[in-house]
């Protein structure tokens, strides 16, 4: 397991960065500024360094000058992660020694390539140093600068054959797709060495159409090839990557198997110079990892302008942030049974200049990306903490506060500590409020998520998992996990009233959900006919959640 040091003085930033480099099998420490960063580096002997610019008490430049100096660390790899983006502070990094430079707001994606692709080079590099040289292993042993350079130049001599042959060369980039599919089968312990076989598996596969696949790190390879196949047989072409990543991969006899998403760019028909045809390949690649599961896309010249949109969007949202353009609206859950009030939706709001009031969340993606995920709901948590104690000594405040909770919080491992420090601010109790988090959960490894879940009920908070369907099976692992609520998805309970099938697997899920003592909730019943239906024999549902009535603001009439 490699060892990543984390200099980083922005607390949020520096946890964002352990827990994401944890998720994928890293073994992470991290300091808070660069002289702690200098003496922990020494004595951790870390694999690679990941440091800020602007740090107190001693700079990122200061303290890549110090480690480079320390015969003991001057041969660690380095990367910048700053918000200083001109090419002038990214050249300054670069001639310092630093081996890569990512700017801020960075995606956990391109951070993880990075980290990938420069411990495979440091690898490459050591096996240079000690003199292996077995033939056919040369193209994963090369130093970092010759592998490139054989790249460019393979590819440079492609497109001059395909330029007098007047033939095709296909740019193409694969991105194997899977991390998350590891975790839940295998655990996230397994996800790095099951990426590592997968690497190891495509960087062996040989076929006469295309040469060996050039690795880019985190799961990404770069390849092309000669003649006039693609894109007519692309199918054909591209079956022999799908089929090496579709063979099961085994830990502690569990299995998963993989898929991959390729982009592919043509000479001459989408550009005519190698850098012009890799960047297309890899915007095309972005819209196939959308699709994922053995797909591919040519590119076309609407995806660079989406990405520059994409780009748009996600600064907007960083814009929108910082100057106060989200608000908490709040939406009234009726009991359909009672016809009293359930619970109060707290939901995040963005006061969007051409869409009007929308719900944040509907950007999770672009959040995320924008590395505002935890900011966005560290500020959620506290207004309607904020709110909440607003409303004590009223009826109002009986009602429990219903907070949307993403995957990538609950997988944070300060999440029960920041919400109990929120909680103590307003002197409330975690009993005031119920986490809902999405169905996807139930997919994830319960042991992994059982020490987490347990630290938020210890905090008293109601735990609830929304939108479930059909599919009992999957809450037999979670016996011992301490969830309140299962909540039912709006649709499933339309469909059981025509379908036999589907009244016999709710029948069992709830079933089930009772004998682990979990209680069934279901939404959207508004009729007397579908209470009388859904409510009573032979389902068993214990809550039924009538009409959604927003509140505009804590103010509103309907508050009493």
């Amino acid at each position: 397991m490699s060892r990543i040091l984390v200099i980083e003085d922005s607390t949020e930033v520096r946890e964002r960065i352990v827990t994401s480099l944890g998720f994928e099998g890293f073994e992470v420490v991290e300091a808070e500024d660069g002289e702690a960063g200098v003496q922990l580096a020494r004595e951790s002997k870390p694999d690679l360094i990941i440091c800020d610019v602007m740090m107190p008490k001693l700079d990122g430049h200061a303290t890549l000058t110090a480690l480079r100096q320390d015969s003991a660390t001057a041969a660690i790899p380095f990367i910048f992660l700053s918000a200083k983006s001109q090419a002038s502070d990214m050249r300054e990094g670069l001639q310092l020694g630093a081996d890569d430079y990512l700017i801020k707001p960075f995606s956990i994606v391109d951070l993880t390539d990075a980290v990938n692709l420069r411990l495979r080079r440091r690898d490459e590099m050591a096996a240079a140093t000690e003199g292996i040289s077995d033939v056919s292993q040369d193209a994963e042993k090369k130093a970092p600068s010759e592998f490139e350079r054989d790249f460019e130049r393979e590819l440079r001599a492609a497109l001059e054959k395909g330029n007098s042959d007047r033939v095709r060369v296909a740019v193409f980039m694969l991105q194997v797709i899977g991390p998350e599919r590891i975790r839940r089968a295998l655990g996230g312990a397994s996800v790095a060495p099951v990426m590592a076989e997968a690497e190891d598996r495509l960087n062996h596969l040989r076929d006469g159409e295309f040469g060996p696949l050039s690795p880019l790190g985190d799961g990404k390879f770069r390849a092309f090839m000669v003649g006039n196949r693609l894109p007519m047989a692309a199918d054909e072409v591209f079956a022999p990557l799908f089929a090496c990543l579709s063979q099961p991969f085994e830990r502690d006899g569990a299995v998963v198997n993989l898929s991959a998403a390729i982009g592919v760019a043509l000479f001459p028909t989408h550009g005519t110079k190698g850098g012009e045809l890799v960047r297309r390949a890899e915007a095309a690649l972005d819209v196939a990892v959308e699709k994922r599961d053995n797909g591919f896309r040519f590119y076309t010249s609407d995806l660079e302008s989406r990405a520059a949109e994409r780009q748009d969007r996600t600064a907007s949202l960083f814009r929108a942030f910082q100057s106060s353009d989200f608000e908490m609206r709040y939406r009234l859950e009726v009991e359909c049974r009672t016809e009293r009030p359930a619970r109060i939706r707290c939901v995040p709001t963005w006061r969007h200049p051409e869409r009007g009031m929308v719900p944040v969340f509907d950007y999770a993606l672009l959040i995320s990306e924008a590395g505002l995920l935890d900011t966005v709901f560290d500020w959620a948590v506290a207004e309607v903490c904020r709110q909440k104690a607003a409303w004590l000594d009223r009826e109002w405040d009986k009602l429990p506060l219903a907070l949307d909770v993403a995957a990538p919080q609950l997988f944070g491992a300060r999440l029960a500590p920041r919400l109990a420090q929120a909680l103590q601010e307003q002197e409330l109790k975690g009993k005031q409020f119920e986490l809902h988090f999405s169905k996807d959960l139930l997919l994830m490894d319960p042991r992994e998520l059982a020490p987490m879940l347990e630290a938020l009920k210890s905090h008293g908070f109601q735990l609830t998992v929304d939108g479930f369907a059909v599919g009992a099976h999957l809450l037999d692992d979670w016996r011992h996990l301490q969830l309140d609520y299962l909540s039912l998805e709006g649709g499933l309970l339309n469909r059981v009233l025509t379908s036999h099938e589907d009244r016999l697997l709710l029948t069992a899920l709830i079933s089930l959900a009772h004998g682990i003592g979990l209680k069934v909730n279901a939404s959207g019943i508004e009729s007397e006919l579908e209470q009388g239906r859904h409510l009573g024999q032979p389902f068993g549902i214990d809550q039924g959640q009538g009409l959604e009535v927003e509140l505009l603001n804590p103010n509103h009439p309907r508050f009493p």
